[in-house]
């Protein structure tokens, strides 16, 4: 908000109020896995956990994501009014940008659930990168979603792999 006119800020605001609604449906889910993992279970158990919570998380988040990327006008009008038509076109890159990261949450609290701590510094090295991009490419919002898009991506990806290799080192 501080790379942008009051007014840009404003509408930014907007844009993103109404996508987090995404953020929050993975919210509940990810409150429950965090309370079903343990470190008494097995590597197994807590990654079914783990893949059952994304399920929920892509299957509702991602119906979301769909909706507010096919219907962006829409959405905004029945959430905000008329005001902000003129932002609605980043809906659905917000959207999608959102939406990754709660996929991003979900790895990051099941990882913090089973005291995996190395997680953070996948976490901490998105959002270097997020800043990074921010601070090169901030000429217009779509800059600037583009790179938490970009963070968000690198960082599930990295989280994404950790998991995979956390699952396949317990198996064997």
């Amino acid at each position: 908000k501080y790379l942008f006119s009051h007014e840009q800020a404003v509408n930014y605001a907007a844009i993103a109020t109404v996508d987090r609604i995404i953020f929050f449906l993975a919210g509940s889910i990810i409150a429950v896995m965090i309370s079903s993992t343990s470190l008494l279970k097995s590597s197994q158990e807590n990654f079914r956990i783990l893949t059952k919570s994304a399920i929920l998380v892509v299957t509702l988040c991602g119906t979301a994501t769909m909706i507010f990327s096919l219907f962006p006008t829409l959405v905004m009008h029945l959430l905000l009014g008329t005001r902000y038509d003129s932002y609605a076109h980043l809906l659905p890159l917000l959207s999608l940008t959102i939406f990754i990261g709660s996929l991003v949450s979900l790895l990051s609290a099941y990882f913090i659930s089973l005291r995996k701590y190395y997680a953070g510094m996948a976490v901490m090295g998105g959002s270097l990168l997020t800043l990074v991009l921010i601070v090169v490419r901030h000429a217009t919002l779509e800059h600037v979603i583009i790179g938490i898009l970009s963070g968000s991506v690198v960082t599930f990806i990295v989280l994404s792999a950790c998991a995979l290799l956390s699952r396949r080192h317990a198996l064997t």
